[in-house]
């Protein structure tokens, strides 16, 4: 082969490698970009409204219900704010507010607490989220009767409860979840169990 063979196919050559360098570089690289931290990584901050709606069962340890256990329907409002110090570790600050009526009693409560709680991923999108936490409650009893029947009050009552909710947590979205399970709180004198849902957020 003459020189003008190889120079002609050294061109041809180069040229070839020009149109392949060029179609590489002008095709788009897809980069992973890095999958957001799931619900439970440290430093997160959650919102969330425990307890929305509450059905309960209380059960006295004292006879103050008359030797009966009694059923009723709360509407409990109990905000919280959450922080992850470590990773599924958290720590945080509730208040709740509870008003029920039961024939001629008004029962109206505010409570204040802290608890701690431990995130367990059981999907992508479900996890467990329980909680135990401590709370100083005041309530206040209205009872309402006929003229002509005397009762004692109103009168009110102070204690320090244990709390325990245990949610399993639905994640539709990031950054929101939507929950429901069992809650306990136990005072000296009942045991109130519940089935309770929880709304809420985290950033």
């Amino acid at each position: 082969m003459g020189r003008g063979g190889i120079t002609r196919r050294r061109r041809r050559l180069g040229a070839a490698g020009a149109v392949l360098f060029g179609q590489f570089a002008a095709s788009p690289v897809a980069i992973a970009a890095p999958e957001p931290p799931g619900f439970g990584a440290q430093e997160q901050l959650v919102v969330s409204s425990d307890a929305g709606l509450s059905v309960e069962r209380t059960s006295s340890l004292r006879g103050d219900l008359d030797g009966r256990d009694q059923s009723t329907t709360y509407i409990l409002l109990r905000p919280a704010v959450d922080y992850f110090v470590l990773q599924n570790l958290s720590v945080g600050i509730f208040v709740g507010l509870r008003r029920s009526s039961q024939a001629a009693v008004t029962v109206r409560t505010i409570e204040l607490g802290s608890r701690v709680g431990y995130a367990i991923a059981l999907s992508e999108r479900f996890s467990l989220w329980p909680k135990v936490g401590l709370s100083y409650s005041r309530t206040d009893v209205d009872v309402h009767a006929p003229q002509d029947v005397t009762v004692l009050g109103p009168y009110g009552t102070s204690a320090v409860t244990l709390n325990v909710f245990a949610p399993v947590l639905y994640h539709p979205v990031p950054h929101f979840f939507l929950g429901f399970g069992p809650g306990i709180d136990i005072d000296k004198s009942a045991i109130t169990i519940g089935a309770r849902l929880t709304l809420g957020g985290w950033m």
